[in-house]
């Protein structure tokens, strides 16, 4: 015994959207009309009157070709270092002198600083 086509599950979800598309076509098309309806129960709108534009006033400026401009802009932000060293001395005493300025560029070997290595009871 053979089935009909109609019952073959397959086919149901093409069925569906048949029917769906059917449906918003019927939907559209009575959308339609009743707009095209409610349009011709409106009355005429009268006609409408040519009025000539007021002029304006119009600031004119010379604009000059340059070959730089400067923008600025400003941004919030945290800078921090790529790399970080610590430094200290070999020997316990109190800086003697500083060489180099806060964010001064340095070369390896450079002096920082110096120490001075005197004795507490040597310095009096």
């Amino acid at each position: 015994m053979t089935t009909p086509a109609s019952a073959d599950p397959s086919t149901a979800p093409r069925r569906r959207l048949r029917r769906r598309r059917a449906l918003v076509g019927v939907i559209a098309l009575a959308a339609a009309l009743a707009a095209s309806a409610g349009l011709r129960d409106r009355p005429p709108m009268p006609p409408l009157e040519r009025v000539s534009p007021t002029p304006l006033a119009v600031s004119v400026m010379r604009l000059d070709r340059q070959q730089q401009y400067q923008q600025s802009r400003t941004y919030l932000g945290r800078v921090e270092p790529a790399r970080r060293a610590r430094i200290g001395f070999e020997l316990a005493g109190e800086l003697a002198t500083i060489r180099v300025d806060e964010g001064a560029s340095v070369q390896r070997g450079d002096v920082l600083a110096t120490l001075n290595t005197a004795r507490p009871a040597d310095r009096c």
